[in-house]
């Protein structure tokens, strides 16, 4: 499970319903490896940033709250995303 409590996966869960399961797969290529489009568009040190303008872009989400913003960050940088994603899909697949 996620560092933290059970409140992270299921805040993280939440996110990914809003995502919706049309567009997880999209959701996951572009978390996936954004260390290289972190460094390559300037991101470094603001990868909140970064992380809020995909969200917004590719699914209308802006994350206004700035603990979320910084938690869904630190799921996708420390490489943990994919354990939600999987119980996500376990669960409405």
């Amino acid at each position: 499970m996620l560092e933290g409590s059970r409140g992270n996966m299921i805040y993280l869960m939440q996110v990914l319903n809003l995502i919706g399961k049309s567009n997880i797969d999209l959701f996951e290529s572009l978390f996936t490896n954004i260390d290289d489009d972190i460094k390559d568009l300037g991101y470094e040190n603001c990868e909140s940033e970064l992380v809020n303008e995909i969200m917004n872009n590719h699914f209308g989400i802006y994350l206004e709250d700035e603990r979320q913003l910084e938690f869904l960050t630190k799921v996708i940088l420390d490489k943990k995303l994919n354990i939600g994603i999987n119980a996500y899909k376990s669960l409405y697949n």
